[in-house]
């Protein structure tokens, strides 16, 4: 490198689930000084809780719409992603979901609300 020039370095790290990493790499500069980089990695799994897998929205007429609601929560440290597929239902147009896909961030709890409209009687 001339003076005052920098290069950018990349460190790949592959990471064993919930373990943490520390190690050293050393930098020798031709002519110069050795420098010491501590790298540091953890690699942390994807972890999501739903708090129920059931809802049962029991007799409804078929000119009213019920609600009901259920929270996702991120207990881990990494984002998940989440979506809810619908593609099982033949009339997808009586269930609304909101929100439907979104990022829960490491610690978020997210409510969603999931309105059936009953449809034809």
């Amino acid at each position: 490198l001339e003076p005052g020039e920098s290069q950018m370095v990349q460190f790949t790290y592959y990471g064993m689930r919930d373990k943490q990493f520390r190690t050293g790499a050393v930098c020798i500069v031709d002519g110069g000084p050795e420098y010491n980089v501590e790298l540091k990695g953890t690699a942390a799994p994807c972890k999501y809780h739903i708090d129920r897998t059931e809802l049962n929205f029991g007799d409804i007429p078929f000119t009213e719409i019920a609600e009901q609601e259920l929270y996702l929560q991120n207990p881990g440290k990494v984002p998940v992603n989440f979506n809810f597929n619908l593609s099982g239902i033949s009339r997808q147009v009586l269930i609304d979901i909101s929100p439907a896909a979104g990022v829960l961030r490491p610690e978020e709890r997210q409510k969603v609300n999931v309105k059936f409209r009953a449809g034809i009687p």
